[in-house]
């Protein structure tokens, strides 16, 4: 009873090693940030916790931002966006869709940042 117990118990804290190696964190690098193919940035997920909790990024100016990790993907008159995943389905819609957000007031300053994740059960507001 105790060995299947055993077995049991390691094959679950095999598939958990498993599950949480999938993605590793690592140290931001601006280079790592934008390699890529402008469709596709493989390096970007495992760096953005890194960029959100260890650079300031709330309080910089919008062309402090774009020193930092050049140009965004979308902008509008209150928010810019990078592009961190975007996968397709077969129809061309998108299955997962990951984002870092940054929110300026009228002065260009950011005041808020965000990670959207369409696949994450919380949203993720930053600061």
């Amino acid at each position: 009873m105790m060995i299947k117990f055993t077995k049991i118990l390691s094959v679950c804290l095999l598939t958990i090693s498993v599950i949480t190696s999938c993605h590793q964190t690592q140290k931001f690098d601006r280079e790592k940030w934008n390699s890529g193919d402008g469709l596709d940035y493989p390096m970007r997920d495992d760096i953005v916790d890194d960029l959100v909790h260890n650079h300031k990024l709330k309080g910089l100016k919008y062309w402090g931002v774009i020193h930092l990790l050049k140009y965004p993907q979308s902008r509008d008159s209150v928010s810019f966006s990078y592009q961190i995943i975007s996968t397709y389905t077969n129809t061309f819609k998108h299955n997962h869709v990951k984002n870092l957000v940054l929110y300026m007031g009228k002065d260009s300053i950011i005041n808020k940042v965000e990670v959207y994740d369409n696949k994450a059960k919380v949203k993720s507001v930053l600061y």
